[in-house]
């Protein structure tokens, strides 16, 4: 393994955040398809009854 440590203090932070923030986001982007997906999914066994509450 490498001795390789992300230093936001020196050199230029706009390819630093950007490594750091990618996990965050990619979470986020799964995280919404799930849900989109469950939304279909699960509209199609409650239909109408749902939308009446």
């Amino acid at each position: 393994m490498t001795d390789r440590s992300d230093n936001f203090l020196q050199g230029p932070l706009a390819g630093k955040l950007f490594r750091f923030a990618m996990p965050e986001a990619f979470t986020i982007i799964c995280e919404q398809l799930v849900n989109g997906t469950d939304v279909l999914v699960l509209g199609q066994f409650v239909g109408l009854w749902a939308s009446s509450l």
